[in-house]
């Protein structure tokens, strides 16, 4: 992999990677100034509402219905949002040292 730098980096990419990534494209941030390193496959999602569905089955639990964002009457942070923000995200990621 080339090297790369990146101006802000969110380690993780749990459901505050979501939101702090929101906040970042609402301060301005540039296309290609942020990163996301996450070990998660898939973008940042909601938890304790995929949590909640799961153990309350009357409708479906699956990805990816619950991208970030959804619960605090946000739009979907779809993959394809982080890819038009300019955002980068590395997925399946550990990171061993900092």
């Amino acid at each position: 992999m080339a090297e790369q730098q990146f101006k802000y980096v969110i380690l993780g990419g749990g459901v505050a990677a979501g939101y702090a990534a929101r906040e970042f494209a609402k301060q301005g941030v540039k296309p290609g100034e942020l990163a996301i390193i996450s070990k998660e496959a898939v973008a940042p999602y909601e938890r304790p509402a995929l949590s909640k569905a799961y153990l309350f089955p009357e409708g479906t639990a699956r990805l990816p219905s619950f991208h970030v964002c959804v619960g605090s009457g946000g739009e979907r942070l779809l993959p394809e949002w982080y890819k038009e923000k300019g955002d980068t995200c590395f997925s399946n990621y550990y990171l061993l040292l900092i």
